[in-house]
């Protein structure tokens, strides 16, 4: 029997990628959040300790945990989640064994097990492969608003307490969370908390040149490649540049025809950048002074945008920029 891990952040499409296995391969799939309910009914290992926790205001009227209460309260005081992890996650961990033990004395083929915490709890000691999904940060934060009705806020939120989960670093998967928190940051005009997202992050890719995900964000970035690195990092600074060109190229080609959506794909990075604040309301001055170049910069950069894309002010620019 094969069994793969499946991992990822919130919105990135692992239920689209468990539901194909399950259909295309008939794979036997296991969530660690669903055997979450599960040990949590009533009658179960983590009922109790959980009402020990949070107290006899998280008991519903038909008895059962109210997670919504209890997700709500470790939300507003994340040290409350380690001590549920620490009740949750060991129950998880030991239902799921004993259902792939079954699963395998039925002779099923392939088992796929999704956890959000995968690395951390150790669920690559029995998995032959774990696939990490990732997905574009708006992408995700627009799935998040639609089908769960967050605000940025809380999705800024999420990502403090993804953060604070992990006792280990694990680079690449907290290269990505902090350069998600740094583009959420910037879409709430939080341009200080912005830096330090993007600062750990970079400070987490340099040693081991593990740089690709900072180029391949450079538009969503929203200049913070430029404001933080340029100067101080200059070699590492084009590194990044020519990671960036060469994603967006091959990316705007599949884009572009498949959603009929223009990304521009003939602007400077530097000049990409500009475009992009311009179309989400700053204003010259507020570009210049993020970017740290003068103003006169940053009319001459538009000007040349306005040109290349054939069009006569910002209004237009949502035409070609990433939502």
């Amino acid at each position: 029997m094969k069994t793969i891990g499946i991992t990822g952040g919130v919105g990135a499409g692992k239920s689209t990628v468990l539901a194909y296995l399950e259909e295309k391969y008939n794979a036997f799939v296991i969530q660690a959040d669903e055997v979450g309910h599960i040990v949590m009914a009533p009658g179960q290992e983590c009922y109790q300790p959980v009402i020990d926790l949070f107290g006899k205001d998280v008991i519903k009227n038909d008895k059962t945990i109210d997670r919504k209460r209890v997700s709500d309260v470790v939300f507003e005081q994340p040290d409350f989640l380690s001590r549920l992890n620490g009740i949750i996650h060991p129950a998880v961990k030991r239902y799921i064994l004993k259902s792939l033990e079954e699963q395998k004395k039925e002779g099923r083929k392939l088992c796929v097990v999704e956890a959000a915490l995968f690395l951390e709890e150790h669920y690559q000691e029995f998995c032959d492969e774990v696939w990490y999904i990732h997905t574009d940060e708006e992408i995700r934060i627009q799935r998040l608003m639609k089908n769960r009705g967050y605000t940025r806020e809380k999705s800024l939120g999420i990502i403090e307490t993804c953060l604070t989960l992990t006792t280990k670093t694990y680079p690449i998967t907290m290269i990505y969370l902090n350069l998600m928190g740094a583009m959420d940051a910037m879409n709430l005009r939080k341009e200080d908390i912005a830096k330090k997202y993007f600062m750990d992050a970079w400070l987490m890719a340099k040693p081991d040149s593990l740089i690709e995900g900072i180029g391949e964000h450079h538009g969503l970035l929203q200049g913070l490649i430029e404001t933080c690195i340029r100067n101080d990092y200059p070699e590492d600074y084009q590194k990044i540049i020519q990671i960036t060109y060469q994603f967006s190229y091959g990316w705007r080609r599949i884009h572009n025809p498949a959603t009929d959506e223009n990304i521009a794909d003939n602007l400077t990075t530097m000049e990409f950048t500009i475009a992009m604040l311009a179309n989400r309301g700053w204003t010259n001055t507020e570009i210049a002074s993020h970017l740290n170049i003068t103003v006169r910069t940053v009319k001459q950069h538009l000007s040349s945008i306005f040109n290349k894309l054939n069009i006569c002010n910002r209004r237009q620019l949502q035409i070609y920029m990433l939502k």
